[in-house]
């Protein structure tokens, strides 16, 4: 993650200087002005660094849906102009055409949300010593050790094989942080939605990108930064207020929107802490598909306290997260939950937001505790504190050293409170039908011993692309029984 976010850093550097270049804006030599203009974030991000957004996005190297985006976002503003001709297009001219908009206080919050986040990964990214820091808590609790291992290992070893990246790649998390672009990636988020923007004619979905994006991302970016004492909260917690409360993304938007008055109380009865936006159809009462394309989007603030109170409402948003409250709530007694835990457990992969699937998992958690302590009640999500929206609380996947039991006196105290990591054995094979061998003796690669199998099968369709990496390290491992055995070359 350290790698991949100064390795993007770079590249939006050397890209933005491209574009200054081409302008005559800044000396040779120096920084593009483009990370001034975002840092313009309390008084106002300039319009004309859309320019650049655009450039970036046409020229992202990992996701053709970006590039695909700028090519329609261009065409928008400037019908029948070829995308070859954008670096000659003046930046100007970019921000004479988005001031005339009539939703162009939705694009300035959205650009002025892009600049801080930018600015504080930039920051952060001057200080590696954070940035490892940051680093090192950023694999949420809900992902056991063997998956953590895998996903480990396949992005180091930079295997191409999406299919298999994206099982363990599952939630908006996991595809915004853990992606090529490391912490950098949630900027390229960001300059989706403010390109998402231009075009008015997907503004009423507009609002959904938004729900998705805060519920997963955003908030935990906020809480990243206050977990490392660099956030100013105060200067994002109010930006989605002013683009949601709006029941209308049309021609006519005040300039000054309203907030909504919250509920003081949450349904529970105890103090509100914090709100969502609840999503509708035109009918409060009914609910929608957030994976269905629906102009008539309606949004309710409501509030709710520090539980799990949220999940009922969210429920009537996400059929997949219906299905597992269903499932809960349908077996209040003891003698169920052995039965319905595997269920449980399969419901949950199939969300992709991991701030709700490490609630979820913490619920249960707390219901099998109280099961073990033998309780007569069947915990309610009202009972048990959320934990999937600070960051702070999510586990830590540290993993343990083959020394770490020596270190406090022998005992293997350390050893036995760490789950085993370093010595996990895997089938090096990505798509490997047997669960990668979790559990079974397998077999070692007799070049580069490293490498395990769980048969020749899996070793002979991965040998087009371990062959490279088996070469060097027998070259390696020869080296060095050469040299602890004195002999000379």
């Amino acid at each position: 993650l350290v790698f991949r976010t100064v390795a993007t850093g770079k590249r939006i550097e050397e890209l933005a200087s491209q574009i200054c270049k081409d302008e005559k804006c800044c000396p040779e030599g120096a920084r593009s002005c483009f990370f001034t203009d975002m840092a313009k974030y309390k008084t106002g991000v300039p319009f004309r660094v859309m320019k650049t957004c655009l450039y970036l996005m046409l020229l992202h190297e990992y996701i053709p849906e970006f590039r695909t985006l700028s090519i329609e976002a261009y065409d928008y503003l400037f019908p029948g102009q070829n995308i070859t001709f954008l670096r000659r297009v003046p930046s100007r001219l970019f921000e004479e055409k988005m001031k005339s908009y009539p939703h162009k206080d939705i694009i300035q919050v959205i650009l002025n949300e892009l600049g801080y986040y930018l600015t504080w990964v930039t920051t952060i990214s001057n200080n590696l010593r954070k940035l490892a820091k940051l680093a090192q808590n950023a694999l949420p609790s809900y992902h056991t050790q063997d998956e953590r291992a895998i996903f480990s290992y396949l992005h180091n070893a930079d295997i191409q094989d999406q299919g298999f990246i994206s099982c363990h790649e599952s939630t908006l998390y996991h595809r915004t942080f853990h992606g090529q672009n490391g912490f950098l990636g949630l900027f390229y988020q960001y300059m989706y939605l403010a390109i998402k923007s231009l075009n008015t004619g997907v503004l009423g979905n507009l609002k959904l990108h938004f729900w998705m994006f805060d519920i997963d991302m955003r908030r935990i970016f906020i809480s990243m930064g206050n977990a490392m004492n660099t956030m100013n909260e105060s200067v994002c917690g109010s930006t989605m207020r002013l683009v949601w409360p709006r029941t209308s993304l049309g021609d006519k938007i005040p300039s000054q929107p309203k907030q909504q008055d919250l509920n003081s109380v949450c349904k529970c009865g105890r103090p509100v802490v914090k709100s969502f936006f609840i999503i509708t159809g035109q009918t409060p009462s009914i609910a929608i598909d957030l994976n269905e394309r629906n102009p008539g989007l309606k949004f309710v603030e409501r509030g709710y306290c520090e539980r799990m109170c949220y999940l009922e409402d969210f429920a009537t948003m996400i059929p997949d997260l219906y299905q597992v409250m269903e499932l809960y709530n349908s077996k209040k007694d003891k003698a169920s939950l052995g039965s319905i835990l595997p269920k449980y457990n399969q419901l949950c992969k199939k969300l992709q937001y991991s701030s709700i699937r490490i609630d979820l998992d913490v619920l249960m958690k707390a219901t099998l505790r109280s099961s073990i302590q033998k309780k007569s009640n069947w915990l309610a999500p009202s009972d048990v504190v959320s934990e999937g929206f600070e960051w702070t609380k999510w586990g830590l996947p540290s993993l343990a050293s083959k020394n770490s039991g020596k270190k406090n006196g022998g005992n293997g105290a350390n050893a036995a409170q760490q789950p085993k990591g370093q010595n996990l054995r895997f089938c090096w094979a990505p798509d490997c039908e047997r669960n990668h061998g979790m559990g079974k003796k397998l077999l070692l690669c007799s070049a580069c011993r490293k490498a395990r199998y769980c048969d020749k099968s899996c070793a002979m369709r991965t040998w087009e692309t371990h062959k490279n990496f088996c070469q060097v390290s027998q070259a390696k491992l020869t080296l060095k029984y050469a040299n602890n055995n004195n002999l000379e070359d």
